[in-house]
């Protein structure tokens, strides 16, 4: 995964528009509803932590395509529980216009995360796809972690204040299975994930030409 920059500031005025509608008092109430998404298969270890993750590398691979364990609340869930809200239910109206401005309709993931709110170790493997991550913090006190395989290290990608970009790709976990990217996600503050799966890696290309303006390392970036 890279770092990209947000220089287009008709998406920046896009992203915008969804903070007032996550950072609401109607998200907040329903997050404070909602117990931690556990790990049956590994209920004994924080779900961010290295022991977690080498634990998990022992385990089925296909178990960790999706995360088993979170804090937040992913936009589905909200429409789900409080169809009745309004200001949810401009979410995905929300959503939906930032998808047709980048010209993908794959809009893989919104969630909100809580104070101290987390997504544990996982790898979408069983969602393989070029991708883009977008991610709003109030003061930068989050981060996004992923598994090197070259290094054999975890390196994290810290969150800086207010929007921030990453792109990169999922292997497929019944093609590339020695490579599927384990990553996870975790914050002090509140935070926002906004992320989309592409299928041609043209179009994921466009797509990062037109969020940066072009000013990014190509070498670096599209070898992924």
């Amino acid at each position: 995964m890279k770092s990209i920059k947000l220089k287009n500031g008709r998406l920046e005025t896009l992203l915008s528009n969804t903070i007032e509608l996550f950072y609401n008092d109607s998200v907040r109430e329903l997050s404070k509803t909602l117990p931690d998404r556990k790990d049956k298969l590994i209920p004994d270890l924080d779900p961010c932590s290295d022991d977690y993750l080498f634990t998990a590398f022992k385990l089925k691979l296909s178990d960790y395509g999706y995360p088993r364990a979170l804090r937040g609340t992913p936009q589905a869930d909200m429409e789900k529980m409080r169809p009745e809200n309004k200001t949810i239910a401009k979410l995905p109206v929300a959503i939906s216009r930032i998808s047709r401005f980048l010209g993908s309709p794959n809009n893989a993931l919104s969630m909100y995360y809580p104070e101290d709110g987390f997504i544990g170790w996982h790898h979408n493997g069983n969602a393989p796809g070029y991708n883009i991550l977008m991610t709003y913090s109030i003061d930068g006190d989050g981060g996004f972690s992923f598994w090197d395989y070259d290094t054999k290290s975890i390196h994290t990608i810290p969150d800086k204040k207010g929007w921030s970009v990453k792109v990169g790709y999922y292997p497929n976990e019944r093609k590339e299975a020695d490579r599927v990217y384990w990553h996870m996600a975790k914050t002090k503050k509140e935070r926002i994930t906004i992320a989309w799966v592409i299928n041609q890696k043209e179009m994921w290309k466009n797509m990062i030409d037109e969020i940066s303006q072009g000013d990014y390392n190509r070498d670096d970036v599209l070898r992924q």
